[in-house]
């Protein structure tokens, strides 16, 4: 029988830059087009992708309702046992015991109840988010095999969770096709040239949430003015309320000249900000993985990364890592980083080589493939296996910037 490959829950950001890293190397494998079936909503770039290509393809209308409409009325479209991969995101609605689901988890914040992830959000919002991981832990426990992008998740998902290890697999994750030397715009470079800030550009690439602490960046600015020239570049939406907040600290405090905020950057421009910047930083409080990492590897850029176990586990010797709890140590380290070109150049060889020991694309989707045999191998989880996955009780107290 086929494998369906349900691709409904979509996802944004790196997460939806995999997806389509995917979808493009499953397209052009003429091998496979009888073994899979999408499911996709209606004119969405993946639906679009394997249309052209070939393969069977079932539409879902946009919309939640649509989704839950189709979901609902699953059985009719496939046969028992068929093995169902969702990328991202719990199984479909009704499904268990009729289909094999596999599920790809990036959902961190489940696996790290010591972490108060949506601390930082206003009452209503952080309810609202709290409420909605009671919804994915329930929905992921009735999957029957989870694929994790790194080892410590997977790890984590055993020994805190209880989830059967012999059903949890891992496939790291690789650099965006849209990310690297060869895709640098001789155009924009010249305008960035002109628009950014002269000396040593620190560069933050993420949207404005505060899981990325940006709130932390004025602090670190404050203990960097005995540096010489610097500026932490950020890409925040500047109608958030998240950028408002972090961008009227740094005014209070003075600190303009040290910043720039480009705002949001399509895809296909960020290797040229990357290159136009001296180092990438990443100060999350958690990820499940981080594109920033493979990108600065990728463009021969510095990493300096918040010190956790989720990134050395990611990062290995490719990263400065740096206790955001400290902000007089963060300044030290970025500021010997400014003046020690030898341990610029160290951190670049080690993240060529760190970036050298994760899958390439194709070899990626392989690890996929085999991930979903295993799954069709061990078919249904047992009741009295599945019933024997427990959640940790997660933080409820808000925290603020």
């Amino acid at each position: 029988m086929k494998t369906i490959l349900n691709f409904i829950p979509g996802a944004g950001g790196g997460g939806l830059q995999n997806i389509l890293s995917f979808a493009q190397i499953l397209c052009n494998d003429e091998s496979k087009k009888n073994s899979f079936i999408i499911v996709a909503v209606r004119d969405s770039k993946i639906h679009e992708m394997f249309s052209n290509a070939g393969f069977e393809v079932k539409e879902v209308e946009k919309g939640l309702l649509n989704r839950i409409a189709f979901e609902l009325k699953a059985k009719k479209y496939f046969s028992p046992g068929q093995v169902c991969f969702t990328f991202w995101g719990p199984p479909i609605i009704g499904t268990k015991n009729f289909l094999i689901n596999v599920v790809g988890c990036a959902l961190s914040n489940l696996f790290y109840p010591e972490i108060n992830f949506w601390g930082y959000y206003p009452f209503f919002e952080r309810e609202k988010r709290l409420l909605k991981d009671v919804y994915q832990r329930k929905m992921l426990v009735l999957a029957d095999y989870w694929i994790f992008e790194t080892s410590v998740l997977a790890r984590r998902a055993v020994e805190l969770c209880n989830f059967p290890k012999h059903r949890v697999g891992v496939v790291r994750m690789t650099p965006s096709s849209l990310v690297s030397p060869d895709k640098i715009k001789p155009e924009l470079t010249a305008k960035l040239n002109k628009e950014l800030p002269k000396g040593f550009k620190f560069l933050i690439l993420s949207s404005a949430i505060p899981n990325k602490r940006q709130h932390l960046l004025p602090v670190f600015a404050e203990n960097m003015k005995k540096c010489r020239d610097f500026s932490f570049i950020t890409t925040m939406d500047n109608k958030l309320a998240y950028t408002k907040a972090v961008y009227n600290k740094i005014a209070q405090k003075g600190l303009e000249k040290y910043f720039y905020n480009i705002g949001p950057i399509p895809s296909d421009d960020v290797a040229t900000l990357i290159d136009q910047c001296d180092a990438m930083c990443s100060f999350s409080v958690l990820e499940s993985f981080s594109n920033n990492f493979v990108e600065a590897w990728h463009m021969n850029k510095p990493l300096i990364v918040a010190d956790a176990d989720w990134a050395r586990s990611s990062c290995g010797e490719g990263a400065l890592y740096v206790d955001t709890q400290r902000p007089q140590m963060v300044a030290q380290e970025l500021c010997r980083l400014i003046d020690d070109e030898f341990l610029r150049n160290k951190l670049v060889q080690f993240g060529r080589y760190q970036l050298s020991t994760y899958p390439n694309r194709i070899e990626k989707n392989n690890l996929y493939y085999h991930e979903i045999e295993r799954a069709r191998a061990l078919s249904f989880l047992p009741k009295n296996e599945r019933t024997q996955i427990k959640w940790p009780h997660i933080s409820r107290e808000p925290l603020k910037y």
